[in-house]
């Protein structure tokens, strides 16, 4: 029996979440009739290391040269991704990345209908944004014209149901879950903390959290503020860090330590 062809692209296989998600592509490889080509970027925007990305049965690695790395998630481009594609002929075609990221996503939309196949692909977005011209048009061309859609909550499938997107045609799944060997309740109750963790820019509401910190100020309540995390607010947090002692920047936090974090408080 011949095997389905998958190309996988766009998704950062160097941190732990996608280590769970490229053990899973290994898995389908390796179990079922499905020879999977994981088409990824050559260089990595903000986390080193890539000594897990190795060929294995039916799954085959593909490091593509990638422009504008350095300016982070949502701002580089594959080039030769549309070519690779069409020459690798695809049975599916699965964008593990958002639609706005049309360096990536867009490329792999055109080769999926030029080559007549199933184009899919993952978006975690939970909050409803109108994005500017041409990427709000391309995002929902994609949206609209998707053979399948997998959402990572019930949240961001509203979404993508107010952008056009049929129902039926989109699968809750939180990609790889949650590892709850290692993420579990703590057994006391943590301190007085407020705990970020994520990328530092304005659309994850670092501002508002901020704001929300002067306000309890105000009040006299007194919290100590963690934000852990890289992003372009992250100069302006240190700023912040050094004139203030309740807001505190670790420089790094491996993640198998981010439990330990979350059980401090």
């Amino acid at each position: 029996m011949r095997r389905i062809r998958i190309c996988v692209v766009g998704c950062r296989f160097n941190h732990p979440l996608g280590e769970r998600v490229l053990s899973m592509w290994r898995t389908l490889a390796a179990r079922y009739p499905v020879e999977v080509h994981i088409l990824t970027t050559d260089r990595w925007i903000d986390a080193p290391g890539d000594s897990k990305l190795k060929d294995s049965k039916n799954l085959k690695i593909h490091k593509l040269l990638t422009v504008g790395a350095k300016y982070g998630q949502f701002k580089h481009a594959m080039p030769a991704l549309l070519y690779d594609l069409i020459k690798l002929n695809p049975d599916i075609i699965y964008a593990q990345e958002e639609p706005i990221q049309v360096g990536v996503t867009w490329p792999a939309y055109v080769a999926a209908k030029a080559l007549g196949n199933p184009f899919i692909f993952f978006t975690w977005e939970n909050k409803l944004q109108n994005w500017f011209f041409p990427i709000g048009s391309i995002e929902k061309r994609m949206i609209r014209d998707s053979d399948l859609i997998i959402a990572g909550t019930p949240e961001s499938k509203d979404i993508l149901v107010k952008k056009g997107a049929a129902p039926n045609n989109v699968a809750v799944l939180p990609e790889t879950g949650i590892d709850t060997q290692m993420f579990r309740p703590a057994k006391k109750k943590p301190k007085k903390t407020v705990l970020y963790i994520g990328r530092l820019v304005k659309e994850k509401g670092i501002n508002v959290l901020l704001r929300a910190r002067e306000l309890l100020i105000k009040k006299g309540r007194h919290y100590k503020y963690v934000f852990i995390g890289n992003g372009p607010l992250r100069s302006k947090l240190e700023k912040l860090a050094k004139r203030n002692k309740d807001i505190v920047l670790p420089k790094h936090v491996p993640y198998e330590q981010v439990p330990k974090l979350y059980h401090k408080g």
